[in-house]
């Protein structure tokens, strides 16, 4: 290459920086007698567009590596508005800000960034593509999206499942209006989180058995959602994920009354209901009782007991 511009293409700094904490180096180890610190510190942060080739050469050899292996370490300049974009999207679904979300999602090019982007921004992406599709009735798209990323990366996650791939699948099986083959990959991600240790407490494993749970109680299968819930109760009830447990305590509870099992039921519900007021989890207490209003449990009726709480503390009783 004999001009910068053609290596105004590329994010020479992301490059340095990747392949510098590859090798151990410190920044100082890479530029220290051939630039000074704040001028290195503005080409890794990519505040400097275009260093000189020679500065260029320098650093790769400081590095032990070729000019073309620093290239291809870093970031085309094209992807940097995508990386822009995905904060942008970020920022409108936390504000709630659906009209610039249907904007910005639009101009998410998949075919570009499947190409282009490392799989871990380009999930993120593609997440927040589908979720737009989904929000604005495009479900079969959603769909699709969602499908063909997840087959790509969970192939890829040879480790463990990641808390994006989980959140993938949390998605796809609520936009999918339960299509039983998405529950099988569900299933096959839940088990390969269990077996591995750095990943049997993530949250990540929290949004699966919850998609599967619902999966069950939405399709009224109550067998399989005790089977479920139970074996998940089990499973994490010597941790400290509290919130899940409520969650699983109340579904137990409905799957055992719709299978006859009333007192059981009630039982566990009690406890669910008891245990998120206690521990000030409105949310968790009021989606416990939409299912319960849902699942026509009239043998149920809510009491005021207490105000102590950021919320009016509530327990149940039976008629």
């Amino acid at each position: 290459m004999n001009s910068n511009k053609e290596y105004e293409n590329f994010d020479i700094g992301s490059g340095l920086s990747s392949i510098r904490k590859d090798k151990g180096l410190s920044a100082e180890d890479v530029y220290s007698g051939i630039c000074d610190k704040s001028a290195y510190g503005r080409i890794e942060a990519g505040i400097t567009k275009a260093p000189s080739i020679i500065l260029i050469a320098s650093f790769c050899s400081r590095m032990g590596v070729t000019v073309d292996e620093l290239l291809s370490r870093s970031r085309p300049r094209e992807l940097l508005y995508y990386y822009e974009l995905k904060d942008r999207i970020q920022q409108a679904l936390l504000n709630g800000d659906m009209s610039e979300m249907e904007k910005r999602y639009q101009e998410i090019d998949v075919e570009y960034l499947e190409v282009n982007m490392p799989t871990i921004d380009l999930q993120a992406l593609l997440h927040y593509k589908a979720v737009g599709e989904g929000t604005f009735g495009k479900l079969e798209n959603a769909i699709k999206i969602l499908l063909d990323s997840l087959s790509k990366t969970y192939r890829e996650s040879t480790k463990y499942v990641t808390y994006r791939e989980a959140a993938h699948v949390n998605v796809l099986l609520k936009v999918s209006q339960l299509d039983k083959k998405y529950l099988k990959i569900a299933i096959s991600m839940r088990n390969k989180m269990r077996s591995n240790p750095k990943t049997n407490k993530d949250r990540g494993l929290f949004l699966i058995n919850n998609a599967i749970a619902y999966y069950y109680f939405l399709r009224n299968e109550w067998q399989e959602l005790y089977d479920h819930c139970i074996t998940s109760f089990e499973y994490i009830k010597d941790t400290d994920n509290y919130l899940m447990s409520i969650t699983l305590m109340g579904l137990i509870g409905i799957a055992l009354w719709n299978l006859g099992r009333e007192f059981n039921g009630i039982s566990w519900l009690r406890q669910a209901l008891i245990v998120a007021s206690l521990m000030n989890i409105e949310q968790e207490y009021d989606e416990i009782m939409r299912n319960i209003q849902n699942s026509n449990i009239s043998h149920i009726h809510v009491k005021d007991i207490d105000n102590k709480s950021i919320f009016t503390i509530k327990t149940i009783s039976l008629d």
